[in-house]
């Protein structure tokens, strides 16, 4: 299998992108939609219109819920690739990101100057305790929380957000010096429900990462343990509306460019850290492929791990839910690159 069509499959099924030749990607990519990800000739034909299809993919067991999604773009894979190192930019204003902040090299409690926690977990916090709490944190942030904010006071979601961020920071700066030993253990309900176990087992269900980007694969695993020439990092948070209630993110994002590769050979990791309600954890995975003609076929895989075991009507009510947000994402996104190209191409 050839370089390009081993990171097509990848996509498919944990990660991806393809280089081109823009033909030969284009056909590597159509094909493996078809076969693979059981893309239809309609969904193909409204891929090339320009389009979102989403699809479901079948989960590893009954906690996850796998999106795929595609996009056609009118914007050059390098100009795509160089707007996705400020993901946070492209997806801001959107219809799902509410708030969103990038963190600096050196993350400062500045960051999150935009941050407002929402009121439901304000309210939510005031009776948090271990085991029965409706935002999910560590024991001692559920007690550090309580103890700082006055309730009796008219400023609570002030005083509450600041609080939060406080905590936010810090949490990220440990997983920034020690990785994944640093990652939370939620005590949100009876079961604790650790975030880096969850993830650890998102990373297994996707063994062509593996064989393919070994390297890539282990840096993931081991982040700061080792180093990978060629990957850059960043963090940002973010407060999400998928129809449920709003969540607070806080994403760590890999763009690893393996060496001697051309630019749109870029592949992107977004890995969930910590998640206010539903999730135990989560990764995303872009790609860009060249579809011709200054086009670019944008992907986006998401595995999500859920706090508990979802099925019946509550998987159904949960899946419709991440296949239109993943839908509203990538068309705000396509929009937003090919607004973006367009002003820079008349500008200049």
């Amino acid at each position: 299998m050839s370089y390009t069509a081993a990171l097509s499959a990848c996509c498919l099924t944990g990660f991806a992108v393809l280089s081109p030749p823009a033909a030969a990607a284009q056909q590597t990519l159509v094909g493996l939609l078809r076969e693979q990800a059981d893309f239809s000739s309609s969904d193909l034909r409204q891929l090339a219109e320009g389009e979102t299809v989403v699809k479901l993919p079948d989960a590893a067991d009954d906690r996850e819920i796998v999106v795929l999604g595609v996009v056609r773009v009118a914007v050059p894979a390098d100009f795509a690739i160089d707007r996705l190192r400020h993901i946070e930019t492209v997806i801001a204003g959107g219809h799902v990101a509410q708030q969103i902040g990038r963190f600096s090299e050196e993350p400062g409690f500045d960051d999150m100057a935009g941050f407002s926690l929402p009121r439901g977990d304000v309210r939510a916090l005031r009776e948090c305790r271990p085991g029965d709490c409706d935002v999910k944190l560590p024991a001692d942030a559920m007690e550090q929380v309580r103890a700082a904010v006055d309730w009796s006071r008219s400023d609570v979601q002030r005083q509450a957000s600041r609080v939060m961020r406080r905590w936010l920071l810090d949490y990220l700066n440990r997983y920034r010096r020690s990785g994944d030993s640093a990652l939370a253990t939620y005590d949100d309900k009876d079961e604790p429900l650790s975030v880096g176990e969850g993830f650890h087992m998102l990373l297994r269900e996707s063994p062509i990462l593996l064989e393919y980007t070994p390297e890539l694969h282990e840096y993931l695993d081991r982040f700061t343990e080792i180093e990978l020439e060629g990957a850059e990092s960043f963090f940002y948070w973010s407060v999400e509306d998928f129809g449920l209630k709003p969540v607070t993110h806080l994403y760590h994002t890999i763009i690893y460019q393996p060496r001697g590769a051309a630019i749109s050979d870029a592949l992107l990791a977004r890995k969930q850290i910590y998640a206010s309600h539903y999730f135990q954890a989560a990764v995303t995975f872009i790609s860009v492929a060249d579809a011709g003609e200054g086009n670019i076929y944008l992907t986006m895989l998401s595995r999500k791990r859920f706090d508990g075991k979802v099925g019946g009507l509550q998987r159904a009510l949960l899946e419709r839910r991440l296949k239109d947000n993943a839908r509203v994402q990538l068309r705000d996104v396509q929009l937003r690159l090919q607004d973006s190209y367009l002003a820079e191409r008349g500008a200049g």
